[in-house]
């Protein structure tokens, strides 16, 4: 059995998201270039809603499938995390 997701990672994924990036394009490239390998999981989000909206449904979404997407998670974790510019913000 494989350890899981802490609340408080979950929590600070989705925080994270729709910080990262100004516009809402720029979001929408960024979760679909890094859920490419993951189509299912852009199904349903409606990118033109709030930024905050579309990331508590994509981290809903994954908490719930947590067995089915454990991988993406944590490397969509690792990639906000190691991020070192913000582009779009500055």
């Amino acid at each position: 059995m494989t350890k899981r997701i802490s609340t408080e990672a979950y929590q600070a994924l989705r925080d994270a998201l729709p910080a990262v990036t100004w516009n809402k394009r720029p979001f929408e490239t960024l979760l679909r270039t890094a859920l490419r390998e993951y189509p299912g999981l852009l199904i349903g989000l409606n990118f033109s809603d709030t930024k905050r909206n579309v990331a508590d449904q994509l981290i809903d979404t994954l908490i719930t499938h947590e067995d089915k997407y454990e991988d993406v998670t944590l490397q969509l974790m690792l990639e906000i995390a190691n991020m070192a510019r913000f582009p779009n913000v500055e």
